[in-house]
């Protein structure tokens, strides 16, 4: 199944927008999140880490950038956040991917580097994007010297996902050490080998099973 999708280009903002309307007509949770005990949003937009829980590992991209796994109930999540210069503590800007959205952007490394390294090659074609799941893409466009790791929904009536300002935007320099820290980060965080790509798993074996799939096909698992 191709999971390529035509994408409108990355904006520049970077910054996380409102946690529960992040995207348009986004549901508000009444119940507190497990995470930090606050109404208003899920767990998997919260930007604070769990109480009195330690990150599982914590490495540093460059210009304040972090690449950071807290523990959750049911499985790892990392945050590529920044911090602050002063007082160490994690900003707004950034982005939390699941244990899967994350094998996902492992899994394309070598496609994202050729792009990455095709980019100042006025001969060759750097365009690249694909879907991580749940509607996340990476993405590197002509005229943006950076890898953009971005949420996207689809507007009602449109055929075009469009980019919403939850996203990150890493430099090529803050992307390599990326591509170097997806091995210490499964050496802290072992169990991250176990997890499978959505595609991958056995009920995606049939088309129908991944036409289902809110993961893998967001905008129109409801319709099959």
């Amino acid at each position: 199944m191709n999971r390529s999708a035509t994408v409108t280009t990355p904006i520049r903002d970077t910054s996380v927008c409102d946690r529960v309307n992040f995207v348009p007509g986004a549901p508000k949770k009444k119940r507190a999140c497990f995470r930090c005990q606050e109404e208003g949003h899920f767990g998997y937009q919260c930007i604070k880490p769990l109480r009195d829980v330690k990150p599982r590992c914590q490495i540093d991209l460059g210009k304040s950038l972090c690449v950071v796994v807290f523990p959750s109930k049911s499985e790892p999540t990392i945050h590529l956040r920044r911090y602050g210069q002063n007082d160490d503590k994690p900003t707004q800007d950034g982005i939390i991917l699941t244990s899967g959205r994350w094998i996902e952007l492992q899994l394309l490394i070598t496609h994202i580097d050729t792009s990455v390294n095709a980019y100042d090659d006025p001969d060759e074609d750097s365009s690249f994007s694909r879907h991580l799941g749940g509607n996340w893409y990476v993405s590197v466009t002509p005229g943006y010297r950076c890898v953009d790791i971005r949420r996207f929904w689809l507007p009602e009536g449109s055929e075009e996902v469009r980019a919403t300002r939850e996203g990150i935007a890493l430099g090529f320099e803050q992307w390599r050490k990326l591509m170097d820290a997806f091995d210490t980060v499964v050496s802290f965080v072992p169990e991250l080998r176990d997890v499978t790509s959505c595609m991958l798993k056995e009920d995606h074996q049939n088309q129908l099973g991944a036409l289902r799939c809110v993961e893998c096909n967001p905008n129109d698992c409801m319709n099959w």
